[in-house]
């Protein structure tokens, strides 16, 4: 039986947060570190989840609140199909999947992938001032 290593840091921001319909299907077995921030980033919604992007300048309210979450490699591949990241052999200039996984460093400084909506600014609707998932969810009463 092959043990898995709990090594990996990934960041959630949205449905995959503690609380939320994704949360038990993906990370239920995943060890919480923390809560945090990714300063410089803005939230806009697409229909029932959310979508992050970089902003390259600062603007007052620029930042994402989530989760940080230790994973395993067979929980980095399943939350790869979640996200619709492409495989390296399928991306090119045209097609980038719907979310890419890049490394950042969360506001406590530590360094964590995050997935990032590729096309945001096409696909996505409405920003999420706050940053803050949940907040939008009860709010809008969207789950």
């Amino acid at each position: 039986m092959k043990v898995l290593a709990y090594n990996i840091k990934v960041f959630v921001y949205g449905t995959l947060l503690r609380g939320i319909h994704n949360h038990d299907y993906y990370l239920k077995d995943s060890n919480f570190v923390k809560e945090d921030s990714l300063p410089k980033f803005e939230m806009r919604t697409h229909g029932s989840y959310p979508g992050i992007r970089p902003l390259k300048w600062n603007r007052a309210i620029s930042k994402v609140h989530g989760e940080v979450f230790e994973i395993n490699e067979e929980t980095l591949k399943r939350l790869d199909q979640l996200e619709g990241v492409a495989p390296p052999e399928r991306v090119s200039k045209d097609y980038t999947g719907n979310y890419t996984r890049e490394t950042v460093k969360t506001e406590s400084g530590e360094e964590v992938f995050v997935y990032v909506k590729c096309n945001c600014k096409e696909q996505m609707r409405m920003v999420v001032r706050d940053g803050r998932w949940k907040t939008f969810v009860q709010k809008h009463r969207r789950f």
